[in-house]
């Protein structure tokens, strides 16, 4: 996955956080990672296929809707 993927897919996740009202604290815990992982995350320096499911199901959204950045292209 190219880095300007994962940075979409970060500010993607970081929006959804955000419409939700929950902080990155409370999201990492939920999906069961550290706070830094979940920043990481956000900011596009990272993102674990295995974490996916997991979070796709705590922002509500389906793991095709949290990874449509990558099928469109």
């Amino acid at each position: 996955m190219n880095d300007e993927l994962k940075i979409r897919i970060g500010c993607n996740v970081q929006a959804r956080r955000r419409q939700l009202g929950m902080n990155q604290k409370e999201l990492a815990a939920a999906v069961g990672v550290t706070p830094a992982a979940m920043c990481r995350v956000e900011r596009g320096q990272s993102l674990p296929l295995l974490m996916g499911d997991r979070l796709a199901k705590v922002l509500g959204i389906s793991p095709v809707e949290l990874f449509s950045e990558i099928l469109e292209n």
